[in-house]
Order: structure tokens, then C-alpha cells, then sequence
């Protein structure tokens, strides 16, 4: 009840400006997961920080252009699961898989959704939310491949981040919950896919490629942008 989100504001547009969108890939989170550097605090005042920084670069991007649109992609490993790898995995957790995903609920409403879908509102700025599942999204050892993303826990947390999302009255913000691991999203007439790449044998071009090829053949259509995470690391081809 003490969520304020200020109303939807009519976006004003500048003839002068190019259209932009502005794209957070929120991928490997790993609530739940506890090394000497990592822990719930941690991972709590890394999403605030995230929160701040995605607002500031709303505003420096409007200096230059008419921001239409973010799109806050969750890419799955959102929880570190502590029964995955049965008890190597219950070792590197802070707490059990039912908190990790409460407080994964918790840490993605308060400390990013809430502060960024309150300027968004005020500025105009439509939210768009692709979420999608990891391999750690899981209480089992077996990975999953009938409908994973609605057999894993991301499920859960998405599908209530969603609801608590509507009941705040953030009537600007739509998620995209699929059942297979990737989800699609139109970009100005373009197609980007997003997934979280676990399905790739490795992270080589090649492999990317190949997954591209074998998504773009399901589709039907061509993909232009290609988004994951699970590789811990950035990289960019062409």
C-alpha cells in the first residue's frame, strides 16, 4: 500500500529526436548463492545499484533521443538452486531454494521494478518484460525439456512479479512468460530472441549460430538479435 507509482504520463515527443529503446539484460543472478565476495546483501545493493544506473541512463539517452520503450529482459539462473547438484550444491547456498526464490521475488520488485517503473510511468516509457529460464531454475539434478519454463521455479517468480506488478497499478509493464526456453520480441520491425543459452554447446560463434539457426527455423523468421546469458561473461559477435 505504501507503493507509490505515479500515473502514466502522455510521452512527449520530440519531431526533432530518433526513436529509442533501451534494452537490461538482468541474466545469472544467482540469489541464494554465497562465496567469500557474494551473498543476499550483496546481491540486494548490486540491483539497487542497477536500478539507479538504468534510471540515469534513461534521462541521458531523452537528452538525444525519444526513449518509447525499455525492455528489461530476465534471462533465467535467477536462483543458485540448492538441490541442482544435490549436496555440491546445497554447499555454495546461503539458504534453501523456497527463500531463494522469495527473496529473488523480493530483491527484483523493491530494488529494480519499483524505482524504474516509477520514472518510466512519469516519462511515458512503455516496459517490456521477455523472462525466460535457466538451467539453475531447478530443484531437480535432471534438467527439464517439456516446457521448462514453466516447470522450473522461474515460473513462480515471474508469474508473481507480474501479479504484484498489476496490482501496484504499473499498468506500463507486460511480461512475456514462455513455456520454451526463449522468447521473441519485436524491435522496430526487427526480431530479438531471448534465451539463456545453456542450450548452446559452447560460447563460440559457431555455437551461437547454430542455436540461431535451429530458433530461427522454429520460428519461421528471421532473428536479428540474439540475447542470453550462462556464460558468466560478455561477448559480442559481428
Amino acid at each position: 500500500s505504501d507503493i507509490k507509482i505515479p500515473k502514466f504520463s502522455k510521452p512527449s515527443k520530440d519531431k526533432k529526436k530518433k526513436a529509442m529503446t533501451i534494452e537490461v539484460l538482468l541474466s545469472d543472478l544467482h540469489y541464494g548463492k554465497k562465496t567469500k565476495t557474494f551473498n543476499l546483501e550483496v546481491a540486494r545493493r548490486r540491483m539497487a545499484e542497477l536500478a539507479r544506473t538504468v534510471i540515469k541512463e534513461i534521462y541521458r539517452s531523452k537528452e538525444l533521443y525519444n526513449v518509447d520503450r525499455l525492455i528489461v529482459a530476465l534471462l533465467g539462473d535467477i536462483i543458485e538452486s540448492a538441490t541442482m547438484h544435490k549436496l555440491e550444491s546445497a554447499k555454495g547456498c546461503e539458504f534453501g531454494n523456497s527463500r531463494q526464490i522469495q527473496e529473488a521475488i523480493n530483491s527484483l520488485f523493491f530494488d529494480f521494478f519499483v524505482p524504474v517503473s516509477a520514472e518510466c510511468a512519469k516519462l511515458g516509457i512503455k516496459i517490456d518484460v521477455p523472462a525466460v529460464t535457466g538451467n539453475h531454475d531447478r530443484t531437480e539434478s535432471e534438467r527439464t525439456f517439456n516446457d521448462p519454463g514453466e516447470e522450473n521455479v522461474t515460473y513462480i517468480i515471474y508469474k508473481t512479479l507480474e501479479l504484484l506488478i498489476k496490482q501496484s497499478g504499473m499498468k506500463h509493464v507486460s511480461f512475456y512468460i514462455p513455456n520454451s526456453p526463449y522468447q521473441e520480441l519485436e524491435i522496430y520491425g526487427s526480431i530479438a530472441l531471448y534465451e539463456h543459452f545453456d542450450n548452446a554447446k559452447a560460447n563460440t560463434r559457431e555455437a551461437l549460430l547454430a542455436l540461431m539457426a535451429r530458433r530461427q527455423g522454429q520460428l519461421g523468421k528471421i532473428v536479428a538479435f540474439f540475447r542470453g546469458g550462462h556464460f558468466h561473461e560478455t561477448t559480442i559477435f559481428g
